[in-house]
């Protein structure tokens, strides 16, 4: 369990893995990654039950390895620090490996988890943008999210584990990796989670998306394939269009508009289909896809800025 700040969350989450029916089978390990907060004050109310490390100022990826390198178990569980399992998470999940493996599934090379649910109480902007996470999986696996990925050591040690160079996008790409290895990766979706940490306003979501953002950078080289890089740049474009009309003379009062519809249509088009028509909700995740392109065109931003600049031009100084 990889945490920064999390005193708001981390003890009710921990409280919920002890508390499992079979929790003598688990071992906590949580890794901190530079808390100034309250977090470790409470994380020592929970020793000698769970085991405390230290890695501040790391990728996400190398605080999970981290953490992999001080157990010899098994199975491992990578759940985030603001991430609550079901009372029930345990026994749920091995019964749920038992099924699959009677299903003839090799689950030594499964990996497995679940899309965090939200709490009950909850903002409009994760209830919105849960909905359609919901809707995404019932269309395809896609990947695990790393914030409650379930895997079998040898898959994790035959994929070298999550990539230390990535600083965020470290689960797709171990799932990918997986699945080149012969793995394979499946939701179960009765292996329950609650996500507290979700951004509750659009400020915090972008700068989450924004973050998220940033793991584009290894598909650079095959653009086409992943939808938030085409979505960011075709903002790019948008971007570059506006500029050079006013640039020619063209009237802001003319040109901004029309830009604005050739990103607003098509968003709100896809809304309509991803919320079936509801369109009270339709135009609630228009702004929510909004606020998720011009973050991720931001990361984009920042991709090519870190790629052109040298090191030394982009360091600010003390």
């Amino acid at each position: 369990m990889p945490c920064k700040n999390e005193e708001s969350n981390i003890g009710r989450c921990l409280n919920a893995i002890i508390r499992q029916d079979e929790a003598i089978l688990i071992e906590v390990i949580v890794i901190d990654n530079g808390s100034n907060d309250g977090t470790l004050a409470i994380l020592e109310e929970f020793r000698p039950r769970i085991t405390v490390l230290s890695l501040p100022d790391a990728s996400i990826a190398q605080v999970r390895n981290y953490g992999v390198r001080y157990t010899s178990a098994d199975w491992l569980a990578f759940i985030d620090g603001d991430v609550e399992v079901a009372h029930d998470w345990l026994k749920t999940l091995l019964a749920a490996l038992d099924g699959e493996a009677r299903a003839g599934v090799d689950v030594i090379n499964l990996v497995t988890g679940s899309t965090c649910t939200i709490p009950e109480v909850s903002g409009w902007i994760e209830q919105v943008w849960f909905a359609q996470l919901a809707a995404r999986d019932l269309k395809g696996e896609g990947y695990i999210n790393s914030g409650h990925l379930i895997v079998h050591r040898k898959l994790f040690d035959a994929v070298g584990g999550f990539s230390p160079s990535l600083q965020t996008g470290e689960d797709e790409a171990f799932c990918e990796e997986a699945v080149r290895r012969g793995g394979v990766v499946r939701k179960l979706p009765e292996i329950r989670a609650i996500h507290h940490g979700y951004p509750k306003t659009l400020r915090g979501f972008f700068k989450r998306e924004r973050w998220h953002g940033l793991g584009m950078e290894k598909h650079l080289g095959e653009p086409w394939r992943y939808r938030d890089l085409m979505l960011a740049f075709y903002c790019w474009v948008l971007l570059f269009l506006l500029c050079t009309s006013v640039i020619a003379g063209v009237p802001l009062g003319w040109s901004l508009p029309l830009v604005a519809a050739c990103l607003v249509f098509p968003l709100a088009g896809f809304s309509i289909f991803r919320t079936n028509g509801r369109i009270l909700v339709a135009i609630q995740l228009t702004v929510i896809f909004l606020v998720y392109g011009a973050a991720k065109m931001v990361a984009l931003g920042e991709i090519f800025v870190r790629r052109i600049l040298p090191a030394q031009i982009r360091k600010r100084p003390d």
